[in-house]
């Protein structure tokens, strides 16, 4: 799953992001920043399957995010700095038993609803959206 949050700024990316998160349970694992970008990713959130999951095999998921911020030249102001464009993707991993091993599994309602929430309040919650 893959979502586009629109434009943060330097000073309201992490904080906005870390608020967002925690408050749906997702704890941040890592912080990543290059010169042109920077990315937040959590640890994974191991949790009961889903209905959809279970319904189709699956006895055990996890999913992760990534927010990746990256950094848009023609927002340069020499008060703030630049703007970040910033996007979310999201890992749902689910397992069987079968082939010991996790493997991506998106067809998840509930799942897509609570990713959808989180998105459209980071998005509502950067200063250059409003």
């Amino acid at each position: 799953m893959k979502y586009y949050l629109g434009v943060a700024t330097p000073a309201n990316y992490q904080t906005v992001v870390k608020e967002v998160l925690l408050e749906n349970n997702y704890h941040i694992e890592n912080y990543e920043n290059n010169a042109t970008s920077a990315q937040i990713i959590t640890r994974w959130n191991i949790r009961a399957p889903y209905p959809a999951e279970t319904d189709a095999g699956f006895f055990d998921s996890k999913t992760r995010i990534f927010i990746t911020a990256i950094i848009d030249n023609s927002t340069f102001s020499k008060n703030n700095g630049f703007g970040y464009e910033c996007y979310m993707e999201v890992l749902n991993h689910v397992y069987s038993g079968r082939d010991r091993e996790y493997v991506e599994f998106y067809n998840v309602p509930l799942l897509k609803s609570e990713m959808d929430h989180i998105a459209q309040t980071l998005s509502e919650n950067f200063e250059n959206n409003k």
